[in-house]
């Protein structure tokens, strides 16, 4: 298992939960983790929940990631004109991380995804998401 050196908290990606008492065993080869890490003693909500698994890809492949998990199916979206190009609004994931994104960015991948972002239509996140996402680079999207 790689090595994390910036003192983080793991929560579960389904749910957010105390860390674990022991250490999880060794991914095997080609396994994503299905712990993410996040900072301070609150619930991080999901933009710092994707901020911190960015901190755990950092070292290891650019770009999209999956992660194995029976309970949740998640894809991590970074930043990339040609990631966005090559989206397609009929694939489905129950969350979507969106992370590195500017505004301008966020705005044309909710368009391309045919979805609205604060009002009219179908509603996938409200104002106060939406600045949040603009502040820190990253958001969950529920599709």
């Amino acid at each position: 298992m790689f090595e994390i050196h910036t003192p983080l908290i793991p929560i579960y990606l389904a749910r957010v939960e105390p860390p674990p008492k022991q250490p999880d065993e060794e991914l095997q080869a080609g396994e994503d983790p299905v712990t993410v890490y996040y900072t301070g003693d609150e619930d991080p909500g999901p933009c710092k929940v994707a901020i911190a698994y960015l901190y755990m890809l950092e070292d290891r492949t650019a770009g999209s990631a999956r992660i194995r998990n029976p309970a949740l199916h998640v894809k991590i979206i970074s930043l990339g004109l040609k990631q966005l190009s090559e989206l397609k609004p009929a694939e489905k994931f129950d969350v979507i991380y969106i992370v590195g994104l500017s505004k301008d960015s966020l705005l044309r991948l909710l368009n391309l995804l045919r979805l609205e972002a604060s009002e009219g239509g179908r509603k996938v996140c409200s104002q106060r998401e939406l600045e949040e996402v603009t502040a820190s680079r990253a958001m969950r999207l529920k599709l």
